[in-house]
């Protein structure tokens, strides 16, 4: 009964708060967090919240999110433009994210590849905090909205690209024999080797267009789960959920991939996300938030000013020198994807809690603040 009280209330305040924070331009899924963050300051629910229930949910809201992301990546799409939007983006996310691996490796003795990945899978944008602001701006279809949506776009494959990194490091972080080595090994090329198929067969997807969306939607179910089971193997779930929609998004036919697509956000930002963001906020320790803000306030300017100069350096030319500064501006944006592998890295214990608190604390801070100074 107190369990469905707890996600009762969690629904209510998501919801009436976030209708209040979309109005000032800051995503609505935020207020989970920030309720999440009021648990971890008061204590309360605090059995419930580390129950093995209520961590398989937000589990759970993790993968969605990361099959979502999966899902809009367009491979046609990345091959298409890679020329100025891939270098573009490789250049201003390699750029935050060596300026955010030294800070982590000096300030907190974080060892060099592991501070280089978690800096790396930081440095990822929130394109879907700025597309509504660009859309109301009326510069969707702008150069200025174009760069956005198509340096967006890459993201996602450097989001992938710090899954696949993420992965790997956890899977090597703990000594394993030499059986359980191979056993990894074999469980990732089985899921890149059935994300490919996927990608093969899409001839044979095409007989999907007339079952109803009902029984698609159980062979979504099935694909998902199956890709987190062989990740699972390879301690490397979240990467498993991320190729279950790209392997999807190449297999089915189009005609149901805006249906599917809307249908999967509909339950993943409706029931799953705002317990993940919940169990976010709920674990993440003010301790460490109070006693390292001087850190905090180093990152954020840091990470902030390297994001804003690489992408001035990039696009000057193609945006003019104002436009190339409020894109940087706007790019530092950052909230799901980060804050998941984050989460990711600190369930493996990759990352410390001093860590975990500081950066979520400094992601809070930068999905609060750029969106707004962006929209102005």
């Amino acid at each position: 009964m107190e369990l469905a009280l707890l996600l009762a209330i969690i629904y209510l305040f998501t919801f009436a708060i976030g209708h209040f924070f979309e109005k000032i331009k800051i995503p609505w899924i935020f207020s989970a967090l920030l309720f999440g963050f009021m648990l971890s300051v008061t204590g309360a629910f605090h059995g419930f919240i580390a129950s093995e229930i209520f961590s398989f949910l937000a589990f759970l809201g993790m993968y969605f999110l990361l099959f979502i992301i999966g899902f809009e990546i367009d491979l046609n799409e990345l091959l298409r433009n890679t020329k100025f939007y891939g270098k573009t983006t490789a250049f201003i996310i390699l750029i935050e994210g060596i300026i955010g691996s030294i800070l982590l490796h000096f300030l907190f003795s974080l060892s060099v590849i592991p501070a280089f990945v978690v800096a790396l899978s930081f440095a990822t944008v929130g394109e879907a905090v700025l597309i509504p602001i660009l859309e109301e701006a009326r510069l969707i279809r702008k150069p200025f909205g174009k760069v956005i949506i198509g340096i967006g776009i890459f993201d996602n494959a450097f989001e992938l690209l710090a899954l696949v990194l993420v992965s790997l490091l956890v899977g090597t972080s703990f000594s394993k024999s030499q059986i359980k080595i191979i056993a990894i090994i074999s469980a990732l090329s089985i899921l890149f080797l059935l994300t490919y198929l996927f990608s093969y067969l899409k001839e044979e997807g095409r007989k999907f267009k007339h079952p109803r969306i009902e029984t698609l939607f159980v062979f979504v179910f099935f694909v998902f789960f199956i890709f987190l089971a062989l990740g699972s193997f390879a301690d490397a779930s979240p990467l498993g959920a991320i190729l279950a929609g790209m392997g999807l998004r190449n297999f089915l036919p189009e005609k149901r991939l805006k249906l599917i697509e809307s249908e999967i956000k509909t339950m993943s930002y409706g029931f799953f996300a705002p317990l993940f963001f919940v169990w976010v906020g709920a674990t993440t320790d003010f301790k460490y938030v109070i006693s390292y803000a001087p850190y905090i306030v180093v990152i954020v300017l840091f990470t902030g000013i390297g994001k804003i100069a690489a992408s001035y350096i990039s696009t000057r030319k193609e945006l003019g020198k104002k436009n190339a500064l409020i894109l940087g501006i706007g790019l530092c944006t950052r909230f799901s994807t980060s804050l998941v592998i984050i989460k990711y890295l600190f369930e493996a214990n990759i990352i410390s809690q001093q860590i975990y608190s500081v950066l979520i604390a400094s992601t809070t801070i930068f999905t609060v603040f750029t969106p707004l100074i962006f929209s102005f």
